[in-house]
């Protein structure tokens, strides 16, 4: 299965009455990675007012937050969500850092600049396409492999094989090319240890 997703982009800058806000986007797949990016874009700017984000995370739209930092209820992570979803990218972590000007901006001020700033960032990176991967673990015999080796063709990605007379692979496959591959694999007689 294919979905779209971003290449990371930092520092990406939009001002509103004196507020600079600054946005970032990230590829995530799991939440220690949602974590690690949070903290490192804290890190970097300490005296900031807000650091607002939003994610969508994995496949069932199910996995995601939107999360003000202080800033009136609604008005920052849900404008940030909707962009994610407005671009129809998944795996994101979009956070959008603010240092306050002086001026207040409102309620819907607040949420066209949040808006502004997270659209400006999706707008400023790469939005690709990538496979959604399963991973399997088998083994066969040597006089498999040439059999094997014709059916993990591009975009099936050998991770790990020891060749030798019983030889071990561990694959990544394409979500929706899973079940084909496996099937195809049980057909030369390949032992599935784990899917």
């Amino acid at each position: 299965m294919k979905y779209r997703t971003v290449e990371n982009i930092e520092g990406v800058i939009y001002k509103e009455k004196a507020s600079k806000f600054i946005g970032y986007a990230y590829f995530v797949d799991n939440e220690l990675a949602i974590k690690e990016y949070i903290n490192y874009v804290k890190q970097m700017h300490k005296k900031a007012s807000h650091h607002c984000f939003a994610y969508r995370l994995g496949f069932d739209d199910n996995n995601f937050r939107a999360f003000d930092d202080g800033e009136p209820s609604g008005t920052a992570g849900k404008p940030i969500l909707q962009q994610i979803d407005s671009y129809n990218v998944k795996n994101v972590l979009l956070i959008v850092v603010r240092y306050f000007g002086g001026t207040k901006l409102g309620t819907s001020g607040l949420i066209s600049a949040y808006k502004a700033s997270a659209n400006e960032t999706l707008m400023a990176t790469n939005i690709i396409e990538v496979y959604h991967y399963e991973q399997i673990i088998f083994q066969c015999n040597y006089e498999q492999l040439n059999s094997v080796y014709n059916i993990l063709v591009s975009p099936i990605e050998i991770i790990n094989s020891n060749i030798d007379n019983i030889s071990k692979f561990i694959v990544n496959i394409p979500s929706d090319l899973l079940s084909d591959t496996i099937l195809k694999l049980q057909e030369i007689g390949v032992e599935i240890l784990e899917s």
